[in-house]
């Protein structure tokens, strides 16, 4: 039985075993579920249910929107972990609050992740803040991934995901009290974390306020401990609601704090987040017609380093004060955001017409510093900005019996601008020339400098999205879906302005410096998919195909220039960097769901992936694609219990990318495959009533060793082999506990 709860009204339905139940009470059976539309196919004929967000279990299958709420079978602080759970949906783990949601090979900036809708801007140049760190556990009501092609409506090349925050809901009468407490503990790696939603409501106004607080050791793997992985973050926060007839009115503000951090994939460890977040919302809909304005802020501050939770390292043997000895850096760096979006709805030829606006812009500085040489400083990014305005619309209805069709177009101008920069290095260069001449690393530096100054840095792209969708139901079991779309990206300001090569590649974990190419092109991807679902009385099953070509992939490439190259191997610690490039690529692949019920109390589910990475310009594969990789879960329910005994398997992955691994010169990173691995998962619920629910759980039941493959190249000699991906996590056993109070 699949529970959700309707955005619109807060009815509670039960979907599966062939019928829908509305407050427990059995309405009519179902035969199947639109795939991406929400509409259920009915014995009485068609009837569309609003959107709906799972509280709950995963019993029968993931509905085809991808919907995933409150996943309690679930041992981590990240909730992007969830979203892994889903069928080609996998996590780049870059650390404990840092992970990378990933769908179909693609991830990072390919992917539109948004929290209560809201784009929220890397507050860091190497996103050990990707959009879902903004997402506590305790305090998330729900995440969502739109399986296949996403509307035009979203900006991501890749997909789209969603977070949302809890929040209490109206009342029916005067005002009442509610809290929704959230807690838990882990054994992996010591995590406790509790939080709560305290709220005040009628059947006009909501009044809430948030706040949670976690941390965590360092985790164990099967055989080890895995050093410098800690973490420690607290968000509180608060928001008010008014609705009155078809008028509703949000405003909400955040403040998310985090400790100190692990990240051993990455150069540095997170040293502080401090984060402010803001957004306000109006909706307007009375039958078809709707209208929805938001606007949205964030302001970040960040700190890191590379010597709080990992022995310092020792990459240049440069005689100067900065480099003697061991390297110590620690980087500080600003974001600002800023965003509203604005839509509109109405009835036309049968269906539902859609036109929007979206307005982004954001704004990033970044200095690195070494505490133990005050005068050095290396202005990696100064001023860089980005402004993103797209217009699009889209339509969709019924253009035959049972046969659905869904399109739309976008067009999208990104402007990217940065200022001067400047570096200690060639400071000294400018104070007295003649003591640095050619062939020295600050006259190097300096050289640098002064072409990144003196050249353009201002770059414009104009893009260009549709998507076409055609879903078709047959008799009252079978749903087939075929879409073509085409899916655009501007590159990163990274990307575009990074003058001095660094390893600031927006958390890609590989191990490389890189430098920018402010002349890149913007991604175009061309993508068709087709599925199909079937659904009975006793079970389900559902498979995607999926195929695309993306030109102009952004990617690193060997460097060729030599004053890149002198100063990356001498200065800081890679002989052999990249730079940004457009190359050609291809991404293909299949992912399925199903399940059955085998007795009354008893069903078996799961779901699996495939997808493939490469190179259309060169024999080369792409770097950190998911191997193939399936979910198997026997599930037994009884009343208010419920237990699933739940087998992972991972393929070996020996498809990764030589051009960016392949380096005998350089010590962070391997050009090797991992071994495939399956590990063993058990879970628990208990839920006597609808105020209490408890969760237990072992996750790697069995303490298997093994390697993820997503997981980068290790940068933190206290985390295990320099250069080789981390272990992975061991036996972890957890506990949650929910209580509400309505």
């Amino acid at each position: 039985m699949l529970r959700v709860r309707s955005k619109a009204t807060d009815h509670r339905w039960e979907i599966g075993a062939g019928e829908l139940r509305m407050n427990g009470a059995r309405y009519w059976k179902v035969a199947a579920l639109c795939m991406g539309a929400g509409a259920v196919f009915a014995d009485e004929g068609e009837t569309a249910i609003d959107t709906v967000y799972v509280y709950g279990e995963r019993q029968a299958s993931f509905d085809e929107d991808g919907v995933l709420a409150e996943q309690p079978r679930h041992g981590h602080a990240d909730a992007a972990r969830l979203l892994a759970l889903l069928p080609g949906a996998s996590l780049n783990d870059n650390g404990a609050l840092s992970g990378q949601v990933q769908y179909r090979g693609m991830s990072g900036p390919r992917m539109d992740v948004r929290v209560d809708g809201m784009h929220i801007p890397a507050g860091g140049p190497n996103w050990m803040d990707p959009p879902l760190h903004y997402a506590p556990m305790a305090l998330l009501d729900g995440v969502r991934l739109k399986r296949g092609v996403a509307s035009v409506a979203s900006g991501g090349i890749g997909g789209q995901a969603q977070a949302r925050w809890k929040r209490p809901g109206y009342g029916d009468g005067g005002w009442r009290a509610s809290l929704d407490f959230d807690s838990a503990l882990r054994a992996v790696d010591e995590g406790v974390s509790a939080g709560a939603v305290v709220g005040l409501a009628n059947h006009r106004q909501r009044f809430f306020l948030a706040g949670s607080k976690e941390s965590g050791e360092d985790y164990d793997a099967a055989d080890s401990v895995v050093r410098g992985t800690e973490f420690e973050r607290d968000a509180y926060g608060g928001g008010y609601g008014f609705a009155a007839g078809d008028h509703a009115f949000d405003v909400s503000y955040y403040r998310i704090e985090t400790g100190a951090a692990g990240t051993p994939s990455l150069p540095m460890d997170i040293e502080f987040f401090h984060s402010n977040l803001w957004r306000g919302e109006y909706e307007y809909e009375s039958g078809d017609y709707a209208f929805h304005l938001s606007v949205g802020g964030s302001a970040i501050d960040h700190a890191m380093n590379n010597y709080g939770l990992r022995p310092a390292p020792d990459f240049s043997a440069l005689p100067l004060p900065p480099f003697a000895g061991t390297d110590r850096r620690r980087a500080v760096a600003e974001s600002d955001g800023f965003e509203a979006r604005l839509s509109f709805a109405v009835p036309l030829a049968g269906g539902i017409a859609t036109a929007g606006f979206d307005w982004l812009e954001e704004s990033h500085e970044a200095v690195v510093q070494d505490p133990d040489f005050a005068p050095f400083f290396a202005r990696n990014f100064a001023d860089a900005r980005q402004q993103n305005a797209a217009l699009y619309g889209q339509w969709a209805g019924e253009i035959f019996h049972a046969a659905n069709l869904e399109a739309g177009a976008r067009f999208t101008r990104v402007q990217s601008s940065a200022g001067e920069v400047d570096a200690f290095p060639a400071r000294l260069v400018d104070g007295n020339p003649a003591a640095w001449p050619m062939g020295t690393p600050p006259r190097a530096v300096w050289m640098l400098r002064e072409r990144f100054n003196a050249a353009p840095r201002e770059a414009e792209h104009d893009m260009i999205d549709w998507v076409i969708r055609l879903q078709r139901g047959q008799g009252a079991r079978w749903v087939y879906e075929l879409a073509v779309a085409r899916k655009s990206r501007a590159p990163l300001y990274q990307e575009l302005f990074l003058w001095i090569p660094l390893e600031v590649n927006a958390g890609l974990g590989d191990g490389n410096n890189y430098v920018g190419d402010v002349g890149l092109k913007a991604e175009v991807s061309h993508q068709v998919e087709a599925g199909f679902q079937w659904a009975g009385a006793r079970g389900h099953f559902s498979a995607r195909i999926h195929y695309r070509n993306v030109d102009d992939y952004i990617q690193g490439v060997a460097s060729m220039d030599m004053l890149v190259n002198a100063v990356s191997g001498r200065a800081n610690g890679d002989p052999t960097p990249m730079r940004f490039a457009n190359v050609e690529a291809a991404l293909y692949g299949v992912d399925l769901t199903f399940g059955v019920e085998l007795a009354p109390s008893l069903s078996l589910d799961g779901n699996a992936a495939y997808v493939r990475g490469k190179r259309r310009d060169r024999a080369d594969d792409l770097y950190r694609i998911a191997p193939p990789n399936a979910r198997l879960g026997l599930n037994w329910r009884r009343q208010a219990l419920r237990v699933t005994l739940e087998q992972e398997f991972v393929a070996k992955q020996d498809k990764i990318s030589a051009e960016l691994t392949d380096d005998p010169a350089s010590r962070a990173n391997r050009f090797e495959g991992t071994s495939g691995y399956a590990l063993t998962h058990l879970y628990g619920s208990y839920e006597p009533n609808d105020a209490v629910r408890l969760d237990l759980g072992v996750e790697n039941l069995f303490d298997k060793r093994y390697r993820d493959p997503l997981a980068g190249f290790n940068r933190n000699r206290a985390a295990g082999e320099f250069g080789q991906r981390p272990p992975g996590r061991g036996r972890n056993a957890f506990v949650r506990l929910r209580w509400r109070i309505k």
